[in-house]
């Protein structure tokens, strides 16, 4: 390609095999010489034979081809390849490289990945993460540093790029947000690059549990002013109004002061609720039956505020209103809720979670009045509705119901659904690889069957008694041999043990406790279970990466936290402050 880059077709051909099987050929071809201004276009490629016979007829053969599908950028090639990790060595992956203190794998070098880097650090490369933008890519060490505030006017947040040392902003050529590509006009580039973007409800995907969810449109509240809005257009109560980007909303078109509330009628809908009619009364309603717990995000321009959130489900035969309701309290800055149908009370008599005739915000009433400021606004993002709680274990999905979950370096393990720890009482004691071994804890599966008698002791003796099966099985550390009801048998490895826990090798753990089938993912995490093939390492991804988390990070209960602030505060002052809302997510 010349330098001019004027250039838009260029033939590249091929002078040699550059790979060869006993069914293929495989054939490929470069570009090199690339202009720092071009890493942003996209090259589009299709590969061809060109074919002549004996007889010297020659044809064309093109391969299949879509843009979407085989166009590529510099950018987009580096960022990949500089994130391609795993966090478990393979053969594919042998290049160790720690990562802000965690060790990682690359198909690269150290010094392939630094050169890659240097075309990566040519883009600035931002993304999502909640309410929040951030520097994309999990391993990518950028040149530069991310700050945003929250603009009350124009409901964007305000981000700027500030260099690191050895690097200028001027080096960029171009900043993609979300993968998107941003117009030159979107940002302003000097000392630093200073953007507005639009973030609170781009990406929800990051917030679905196990489960379909659904965001509403922004709602803005403002106590100076008697109307609520969203930042599209003015309140609208016409039951035939849609929005021009198509997105489903609850209409919110109920006003009572600094308040809005969203009332169903023929056609309305709350993401995937739509408004149902009482075949009796007539009266619309949304069936909130399959919602274990809800997410919203809300935004204070102010501290110490708060609003009383309702789900009204109305008892005609009653006086007053009938409701279930948690009152939510502020500080300035963006507030995220996790709600569990425990966590609302109810207030006279509700016909249920099946009969919702209203959903609404209030900050006035409930002891409200004269406590919050006439000067805060409030912007509601999203709602998000989960058929599942919020937090619920991973190993709760129903192909895990009669398998077993572990993780190298993992102080939790899943057994039939349940979460148990490696031991009772150490945390140390973590699946491990040894010689190429996989070793894992046999407590967890102890625990989960119920068996009596010790799981572990000090000079190595496991001596335990499944109670429903009336079995007895005698380890020892060190020794291949084991008893199972005083029948002798061999282990292909000795069992080992390691900080007061006996551990046995992923194939022993199979045969010992019947398991057929075996999973090792690149991320390290090991599941047993008698199903083939229960995971697909690309389109399980997400619930793959889920079981990693549940297995290696410790998540203390708010008892246990409490317990240790009120153990260390040895009788003083104690060392937390927090109002209701922050102990009940605490202890939950």
């Amino acid at each position: 390609m010349k330098a001019s880059g004027h250039e838009d077709v260029i033939d590249i051909a091929a002078t040699e095999w550059y790979q060869t099987s006993d069914k293929y050929y495989y054939y490929t071809g470069s570009v090199d010489n690339i202009l720092p201004e071009k890493y942003m276009q996209e090259y589009s490629g299709v590969a061809y034979l060109r074919l002549t016979y004996a007889g010297g007829e020659s044809i064309t053969v093109y391969a299949d081809h879509s843009e979407e599908n085989n166009s590529r950028s510099v950018y987009r090639i580096a960022h990949a390849a500089y994130n391609d990790r795993v966090l478990k060595s393979q053969a594919a992956y042998s290049n160790k490289i720690t990562y802000d203190g965690v060790k990682t794998y690359s198909p690269y070098s150290a010094d392939r990945l630094s050169v890659i880097k240097s075309f990566a650090d040519k883009v600035i490369m931002l993304e999502t993460e909640l309410d929040k933008v951030v520097v994309a890519g999990d391993f990518y060490d950028a040149p530069y540093t991310v700050t945003e505030s929250f603009n009350e006017t124009t409901f964007k947040n305000d981000v700027t790029v500030t260099p690191l040392s050895g690097w200028s902003v001027s080096e960029a050529k171009g900043v993609v947000f979300n993968g998107e590509a941003l117009a030159q006009g979107e940002y302003s580039i000097g000392d630093t690059c200073t953007l507005s973007l639009e973030v609170a409800s781009e990406d929800i995907s990051l917030l679905d549990i196990n489960s379909e969810s659904e965001v509403t449109q922004w709602l803005f509240m403002d106590a100076t002013k008697d109307f609520a809005m969203f930042p599209t257009g003015l309140l609208n109560t016409d039951p035939e109004y849609c929005y021009e980007d198509g997105e489903d909303s609850a209409i919110w078109d109920y006003i009572s002061g600094w308040g809005a509330a969203s009332t169903p009628y023929p056609g309305a809908r709350i993401g995937k609720y739509i408004a149902k009619q009482d075949p009796v009364d007539g009266r619309f309603y949304y069936d909130f039956s399959d919602v274990e717990s809800l997410e919203l995000h809300i935004y204070s321009s102010m501290d110490n505020q708060s609003v009383q959130f309702n789900l009204i489900s109305e008892d005609p035969s009653s006086d007053g209103m009938d409701y279930y309701g948690k009152m939510l309290h502020f500080t300035r800055g963006w507030n995220t809720f996790i709600l569990r149908r425990a966590d609302f009370s109810s207030s006279r008599t509700p016909l249920g979670w099946d009969r919702i005739t209203q959903v609404s915000f209030s900050a006035n009433g409930w002891s409200q009045d004269g406590v919050n400021s006439t000067a805060t606004s409030l912007y509601i993002s999203d709602i998000i509705a989960f058929d599942s709680v919020v937090g619920a274990s991973a190993y709760s999905s129903a192909e895990l119901e009669n398998a077993a979950v572990f993780a190298i370096g993992g102080y939790y393990a899943g057994v039939n659904g349940g979460k148990y720890k490696t031991t009772a009482d150490n945390r140390n004691a973590v699946a491990f690889e040894e010689n190429g071994v996989y070793y894992l804890p046999v407590a967890p599966i102890a625990a989960a069957k119920g068996f009596e008698g010790k799981t572990y002791i000090d000079s190595g003796v496991l001596c335990v008694t499944d109670i429903v099966e009336a079995v007895e099985y005698v380890l020892r550390a060190g020794n291949k041999k084991y008893t199972v009801d005083g029948v002798k048998q061999e282990f292909s490895y000795a069992p080992i043990m390691r900080e007061g826990a006996l551990f046995i090798s992923l194939e022993d753990m199979m045969k010992l406790f019947g398991y057929t089938e075996k999973y090792v993912d690149r991320m390290g995490v090991i599941v047993l279970s008698g199903t083939a093939d229960i995971y697909d390492k690309d389109a399980d991804y997400d619930q793959i990466y889920k079981l990693a988390e549940e297995c290696i990070y410790v998540r203390p209960t708010g008892d246990e936290i409490i317990e240790d602030f009120n153990s260390a505060s040895g009788g003083k002052h104690p060392y937390l402050m927090i109002i209701e809302d922050g102990f009940e997510k605490l202890r939950y």
